[in-house]
């Protein structure tokens, strides 16, 4: 059967939407990235569409080690950078509602291998969306990190000023506020570096 076709065959069957006996999530191993990086990438335009169904608005405990996982094996193994992470990223700009399926990982600072670009843009979109100010400042808190190990050091600057800004107008909590003012001093050496005017220390 052509690698293409294999997620479309086991659509036909009873299992796909039979409740608990519904087909089994495959173990991060080698294997579960090989079948994985097989039948996507042969369905690429189909890929953000299958992952969001297979979601289905909600992630367990274990989706960031098995997700990461997966990632990391098929980098391992292909020529080019596995395209989950941005198929997933890709799942939340098609219907930014799917944002908080996600929040576990925007409010997560340490996140594994290439996961951050995903928290990034689900913060993005839950910081749009939020009306309450605490639960606004602790996404606001998590995404001025991701954004700024993705590389986007002005926004992140300006999102952790907003934290600090909410941060101080609640009145804490002192813990949260503490970690928000270290992340504003960590945005404000970087783009300050980014800017040319800094030079980067090296310790031995």
């Amino acid at each position: 059967m052509p690698a293409n076709e294999a997620v479309d065959r086991v659509r036909t069957t009873p299992w796909w939407n039979a409740g608990e006996h519904a087909v089994p999530a495959l173990v991060p191993d080698v294997l579960a990235a090989a079948l994985t990086s097989h039948v996507l990438k042969f369905r690429s335009d189909m890929a953000p569409k299958w992952l969001a169904g297979a979601i289905e608005n909600k992630i367990g405990e274990d989706f960031v080690g098995r997700v990461a996982r997966i990632v990391h094996d098929i980098d391992f193994m292909e020529d080019t950078p596995s395209q989950i992470p941005d198929w997933l990223v890709q799942v939340i700009t098609a219907d930014p509602q799917r944002a908080g399926t996600f929040r576990s990982l925007v409010v997560n600072v340490h996140l594994p291998y290439r996961l951050e670009r995903l928290a990034a843009t689900a913060g993005e979109s839950l910081a749009n969306c939020t009306t309450n100010e605490l639960e606004l400042a602790e996404i606001l808190l998590g995404q001025n990190a991701h954004l700024a190990r993705v590389g986007r050091k002005s926004e992140a600057l300006a999102v952790a000023q907003r934290a600090v800004a909410l941060y101080e107008k609640l009145g804490g909590p002192d813990d949260k506020l503490a970690a928000s003012l270290n992340n504003l001093a960590n945005r404000l050496i970087e783009v300050v570096i980014l800017k040319g005017h800094l030079p980067q220390c090296n310790v031995a």
